[in-house]
């Protein structure tokens, strides 16, 4: 309230009075955290999948501001895939069961925001490979070439190699030498 004191030119008071009334503008914070899963968010009329800060403005009776802010954290959830790769004869163990084949497990954990995790191992047993040759050759044929080194023996040998998924793959040779006979035969003509 304001208030004004004059004197008039005839000697008389005058007073005016005027009445200010200041309507406040208002403003209001809201934070929300979700998890991925739960999006999207309502708010105010609008729906919100990806964190920000969003506002919206309404006007009072009075024409002043209302301003709503809303701080949105939107906590992605984690979806994986594990490929594992094991050997015919080994074991794979999780959470104290134990597969010795194929097989897909599903895990659903959390992540420290408290959201959906889902992980899927995928299990693949592969096989060893196990060949086996058996060579007879005669000395004039010596040496024989097999998987990179020379046979001059009999005998078994082996060469081991390693598969992409490092499971054993083994070649085995068993080679049997013999001797070349020369015969010489003397013939007499009459």
């Amino acid at each position: 309230t304001y208030r004004a004191d004059y004197q008039g030119t005839n000697g008389c008071d005058s007073s005016y009075v005027r009445f200010v009334r200041v309507h406040k503008s208002y403003r209001f914070t809201q934070d929300a955290v979700i998890c991925a899963s739960e999006a999207p968010y309502p708010w105010r009329g609008g729906s919100y999948s990806v964190s920000g800060t969003y506002h919206t403005e309404y006007k009072t009776v009075d024409g002043q501001d209302s301003i709503y802010q809303l701080n949105l954290i939107v906590y992605p959830e984690k979806n994986r895939i594990e490929q594992i790769e094991m050997c015919h004869g080994e074991v794979f163990t999780y959470k104290g069961n134990t597969y010795r084949s194929d097989t897909i497990l599903i895990d659903t954990l959390l992540t420290p925001q408290g959201c959906d995790s889902i992980v899927r191992y995928v299990v693949r047993f592969h096989h060893d490979y196990y060949y086996h040759d058996t060579l007879v050759v005669s000395t004039d044929q010596l040496p024989i070439r097999w998987h990179n080194k020379e046979l001059t023996v009999s005998g078994t040998h082996k060469a081991e190699y390693t598969t992409i998924h490092g499971c054993d793959s083994i070649y085995e040779c068993y080679l049997v030498v013999y001797p070349t006979h020369v015969i010489i035969k003397d013939t007499a003509i009459c």
